[in-house]
């Protein structure tokens, strides 16, 4: 099992893209520039008053979510449709398609199946399946079976599987496709639902994710509104995306980069998945004009070619390079120079970035993300063609044009065999460039989002109901607690915590909720007792520091047995006394909350000798709580 790669995640795009606007996928799809599209529209004689009919019978349908199990199950059959070179629903020896997903644990209420064995890239694939082009009279396929399996609403989850075969010799390739779209029966029980998206820098101003522009390890933190003790965080994967299952309700979503919260929407969860993106603007330097015109022959060795950008600022931070792919061969590797010496030219020694590359497209751009590379003033990148066998170098350019720089772009060559990189010269290459391009999120509009309220850690519900409760529901993993005890008694008592179940503080056993004032309550706290965190006892007039950890997630209760040991308290030998009146033997309050995780306690019955209007101390033990995340 495995995460999307670029290219499965940018499939979830398109066919995301699609169900939830198809009207406007319509339009985009049949009025691509992909020149493969374009080609099948042609070769099937597709008629597009028909097309355009059967597609606005089509209705928005909510976005599926990616399932691993389900990818395992399409990039299995898209492995056999390569070793049998065949698309087939059912290749030799293979199970059925129920079987097939089933074997990967999968448990589903309904399911289909879509295969594409002779794409040359995502789009053209995707536009395969959406516009369903075939040999029939009309040049669709009847019915449309492909394209009804990615606007079915009944589908909520979706595995891709897509792998490349460049063998020349074989009939499928060069990208062949596995869709397997389903419902699974835990949806179908749990009454929860997906929240899905990409984060992405939209390095080719498209304002639509495209391959490797997806930005992994960026925090979304979710929080409950209707239910404000939930609280969860993940981070997007590899490709930019992520997702988590959500029960019904109204939630803040909160996007974090580099410690700052730089985008917050709220969202509502009911009974389908809701899709929630962050697209990241910024600056784009580049010379083409968007499309590869010719290629340039650099002669039968290596070639390193440069474009030339001035940083709009005085730095700027470039975290993306572009390179404009070819059937004639791509580059092994890209760099950035730096202009130190101000000849507006680069040389060999001024090189501040080398990334290897191994790209195994040849359409369109790919976006290479790059570690964050400061530059100033004039500023290269760069790409290095190697040579094959001594065979010419056909590097791909664009003509200059009207609203295009001239005289930007720059070569060096080696007659032959390989270029020495630490001592080259370059020359200027007039009229045409490179499709080299290099990207910056310096200029995006990015405001933090400060916190209304900067509570410390566990004072949630001290704060909102003014009640003796450690909240930790809005943290993640693991808290780091301290805690002073300081005693002003003649009784040597001890204090302990466990957990509640929420505010009113049952106790949840197995399914059942003991709540205070049931004659359980007692024995149910103290069997259920924090161990991570010692019980707390100290002399008196000496203060003591304990050291433990809580775990996030859960709301903790403290309680006191009074001058006694835990074992006498569990045999009821000894008080024990709770946050809870209900729970006391006595009725009485016997804990106070005294401050921000400070507690005070009263070890005697009825808050002792008072007289007729005296409030206790609450100082028999006062407890001090730290926590650090």
């Amino acid at each position: 099992m495995a995460n999307p790669n670029t290219k499965e995640q940018y499939m979830l795009e398109l066919i995301n893209r699609m169900r939830t606007n198809p009207q406007a996928e319509y339009d985009i799809l049949v009025n691509s520039t992909n020149p493969d599209i374009q080609t099948a529209l042609s070769y099937f004689k597709v008629n597009l008053t028909e097309l355009k009919s059967q597609w606005e019978q089509l209705q928005p349908a909510q976005p599926v979510a990616w399932s691993n199990k389900l990818h395992e199950s399409a990039v299995t059959h898209t492995q056999l449709m390569i070793d049998y070179d065949l698309q087939s629903h059912n290749l030799p020896n293979e199970p059925s398609l129920r079987d097939r997903i089933l074997n990967t644990g999968y448990q589903f209420t309904t399911v289909a199946e879509n295969i594409y064995a002779y794409g040359s890239s995502v789009l053209e694939s995707h536009g395969a399946f959406a516009i369903d082009w075939g040999n029939n009279p009309n040049g669709i396929q009847n019915p449309p079976g492909h394209r009804n399996a990615i606007m079915s609403n009944n589908y909520r989850e979706v595995g891709i599987g897509i792998l490349s075969e460049d063998n020349s010799s074989t009939q499928v390739g060069s990208l062949l496709t596995t869709q397997h779209f389903a419902n699974s029966q835990q949806l179908s029980t749990t009454n929860t639902s997906w929240l899905l998206g990409t984060v992405f820098r939209d390095v080719d101003d498209d304002d639509f994710y495209s391959i490797g522009e997806g930005l992994s390890d960026i925090t979304v933190n979710i929080s409950g509104i209707s239910n404000p003790n939930f609280n969860t965080s993940i981070k997007t994967l590899g490709a930019g995306g992520y997702q988590t299952l959500l029960s019904p309700g109204e939630y803040q979503v909160e996007f974090i980069r580099d410690n700052n919260t730089v985008k917050t929407e709220k969202v509502s969860i009911d009974k389908e998945n809701i899709k929630l993106d962050w697209m990241i603007d910024g600056k784009t330097y580049q010379l083409d004009n968007g499309k590869r015109d010719a290629h340039y022959n650099s002669g039968s060795g290596d070639a390193i070619v440069f474009n030339a950008y001035t940083a709009e600022s005085p730095f700027q931070t470039i975290d993306f390079i572009s390179v404009g792919l070819s059937n004639l061969g791509n580059p092994s590797a890209v760099f950035l120079y730096e202009d130190k010496d101000n000849n507006k030219q680069p040389d060999s020694d001024e090189k501040i970035l080398e990334i290897d590359t191994n790209f195994i497209d040849s359409q369109g751009f790919a976006h290479i993300s790059i570690p964050p590379t400061k530059v100033e003033n004039t500023f290269f990148v760069g790409a290095l063609y190697k040579h094959n066998n001594n065979q010419p170098n056909w590097i791909p350019i664009s003509n200059n044009s009207n609203n295009t720089p001239t005289n930007q772009s720059w070569i060096a060559t080696s007659n032959n065999g390989n270029l020495d990189l630490e001592n080259f010269s370059t020359s200027l290459l007039e009229d045409k460039n490179w499709l080299l391009r290099a990207s910056s999120s310096d200029n995006s509009i990015i405001t933090p989002v400060e916190p209304p309220n900067d509570i410390p850690i566990g004072t949630n519900l001290q704060k909102s109901n003014n009640i003796e409760l450690v909240d930790l529901t809005n943290q993640i993993g693991t808290i780091k607690t301290n805690v002073r005890v300081t005693r002003d008694a003649d009784y040597d008592n001890i204090i302990g915590f466990y957990v509640v179940n929420d505010i009113n503080g049952g106790i949840k056993i197995n399914d059942e909720i003991i709540n205070p004032g049931d004659t359980r309550y007692k024995q149910a706290a103290l069997q259920n007792r924090i161990t991570s965190l010692d019980l707390l006892q100290t002399q008196d007039s000496i203060p003591s520091n304990f050291n433990g950890t809580l775990n996030g997630g859960s709301i903790f209760a403290p309680f006191i047995i009074v001058d006694g040991t835990f074992n006498d308290a569990l045999n009821n030998k000894v008080e024990v006394y709770f946050a809870y009146q209900g729970a006391n033997s006595d009725n009485f309050d016997h804990i106070r909350l005294l401050g921000d995780n400070t507690f005070g306690f009263e070890d005697l019955p009825n808050g002792g000798d008072r007289g007729s209007i005296a409030e206790p101390d609450y100082n028999d033990l006062i407890i001090k709580m730290d926590f650090s995340v």
